[in-house]
């Protein structure tokens, strides 16, 4: 039997950006509460009881979509849909090469 050991982890949302960055600290301004979040601990205890057992995890941070929590904390990092409303209707704005690697990969390697 085929066994796959990856825990698919998706971290953030839009309603939601759990995940301490020492990088980005307000990110986690647009968590569900500030208690509600994963620190650095915590992750750093995931990824190595993750790879004792085997498993393999895959955050996943979604973008350009599912990005409202974001702007909580950096606004700027956000723009209003035009044809939507309420406050989830807010995605990522246009990101190119610089700001990718800026934002994903240093969060990535806190």
């Amino acid at each position: 039997a085929l066994m796959l050991n990856v825990f698919h982890w998706h971290i953030v949302d839009a309603q939601s950006f759990p995940f301490q960055s020492l990088v980005y600290p307000n990110l986690t301004k647009g968590a569900y509460h500030p208690h509600a979040v994963y620190n650095q601990t915590d992750i750093a205890e995931l990824i190595t009881y993750a790879s004792d057992m085997g498993i393999r995890i895959v955050p996943e941070f979604d973008i350009p979509a599912h990005t409202a929590s974001w702007g909580v904390g950096y606004p700027e990092l956000t723009i209003k849909c035009p044809t939507v409303s309420g406050e989830q209707s807010r995605a990522a704005r246009n990101f190119d090469q610089s700001m990718r690697e800026k934002l994903i990969d240093k969060i990535a390697l806190d």
